[in-house]
């Protein structure tokens, strides 16, 4: 602590209450939680939806959670999509993974770069623009 500043550990994943029978309906938002956060972002508190910062994804978390479905941005300053996939592959989930993001000029190259390294993977893109047709901010 030489510099007065003290480092934040990283909280435990906020898990909304819900029945048991729903466990693996779960969807797991992995991002940069703590920097949405400062910026004022309202995360939703809606049940079965826990968000995680990309250095807690390891295997207990996904034990814990029993995601049925992860969602990521495509790109942000900490990881992106392709470190998600290998870090997901590499703990065997069978799950969806979706990485989200609005106009990407090609996302067919970042589909086929993940099919490639991570073939047993389900990715995908979902371009927010097109789903919603807003954008992120």
């Amino acid at each position: 602590m030489q510099s007065g500043r003290v480092k934040k550990r990283l909280e435990a994943p906020r898990v909304c209450a819900e029945r048991s029978s729903d466990r693996h309906g779960r969807i797991l938002v992995v991002g940069e939680v703590r920097k949405w956060q400062a910026l004022g972002r309202e995360l939703p508190n809606a049940p079965g939806m826990v968000f995680v910062e990309f250095q807690q994804v390891d295997l207990g978390i996904l034990e814990m959670i029993h995601p049925k479905t992860i969602l990521s941005p495509v790109l942000c300053s900490s990881f992106d999509c392709l470190d998600l996939a290998m870090r997901l592959a590499d703990l065997g989930f069978a799950g969806q993974y979706r990485a989200m993001s609005t106009q990407l000029p090609d996302p067919w190259l970042i589909r086929r770069e993940i099919d490639e390294i991570c073939p047993d993977l389900d990715f995908d893109i979902v371009d927010l623009a097109r789903a919603t047709g807003q954008r992120l901010t």
